[in-house]
């Protein structure tokens, strides 16, 4: 089971996101795309720097080709 909520309520909470700036629903769902992008590299970076003491470069390289992945989708 994924809890979606804590997401959400970071983006209000610490992204000051609460509401879309554009109309259409195309334009929300590229709008909330980049929010969505901004939370994930968020993590990313934290995560990095505790991986990185840990398990050196074969953290940096396997991550690397997901975040350019993750990065083509949106």
């Amino acid at each position: 089971k994924i809890d979606v909520e804590p997401v959400f309520g970071f983006l209000k909470a610490n992204l000051r996101f609460t509401r879309f700036s554009v109309r259409g629903k195309s334009k929300v769902e590229n709008e909330m795309g980049i929010a969505l992008m901004a939370v994930n590299l968020r993590k990313y970076t934290a995560n990095k720097d505790q991986l990185t003491k840990n398990n050196g470069e074969k953290w940096k390289k396997e991550n690397l080709s997901w975040l350019k992945f993750s990065f083509f989708l949106f």
